[in-house]
C-alpha cells in the first residue's frame, strides 16, 4: 500500500516540476483512515482522502474518492463495487464501534466476531442504542 501525502503537481503553473518550497507542499491534506479497514498490497491512496469504518479496498486500487463506511472499492481509478451490509446494519455497525471497546473486551469476546452478521448486532447493539433492529435478516451480502 502507499499513501501519496504530497506529491500533487502543480498544473496551473509554467512548470509543473517543484522549484520551490511552496510547491513542495502540493498535497490535499492528510489521509484519514477508518477502523477495520482492509487494504489490499499495492493500493494507491491520494492526499486528503477518508476511508470509512470497515472499508476495504482491493489489491492495486488507485483511490481517488473518499470511500464510505463499509463500501468495498477495486479498479483504477477505485470504483464502488458494493458495500459489505445493508445502511441498517452498516449504521448499527458505526454505533456499535467495537473497535473503542477496550482491547480486554475486545479479547473477551473474540469468539463474537466469527458470529454471523446477525447474531453479532442483536449481541450487542443494545450496549449502542440499536433498538428494534432485526439484525440484517434483509442482508443482500449474503452474510446473515
Amino acid at each position: 500500500m502507499q499513501i501519496i501525502a504530497e506529491g500533487e503537481h502543480p498544473l496551473d503553473r509554467a512548470s509543473t516540476f517543484a522549484f520551490t518550497a511552496a510547491s513542495k507542499n502540493l498535497g490535499k491534506g492528510p489521509v484519514r483512515i477508518g477502523s477495520d479497514v482492509w487494504i489490499g498490497s499495492r493500493a494507491i491512496i491520494l492526499s486528503g482522502l477518508t476511508i470509512g469504518n470497515g472499508a476495504v479496498i482491493g489489491v492495486g486500487a488507485i483511490v481517488t474518492r473518499d470511500v464510505p463506511p463499509y463500501a468495498i472499492v477495486a479498479g483504477n481509478t477505485a470504483r464502488l463495487i458494493r458495500y459489505r451490509f445493508p445502511p441498517d446494519i452498516i449504521a448499527a455497525l458505526e454505533r456499535i464501534a467495537w473497535w473503542d471497546w477496550p482491547a480486554d473486551r475486545i479479547e473477551r469476546e473474540r469468539s463474537a466476531f466469527d458470529l454471523p452478521i446477525g447474531e453479532f448486532i442483536r449481541r450487542f447493539g443494545a450496549d449502542a442504542g440499536v433498538a428494534g433492529n432485526d439484525g440484517g435478516t434483509t442482508g443482500a451480502a449474503g452474510q446473515d
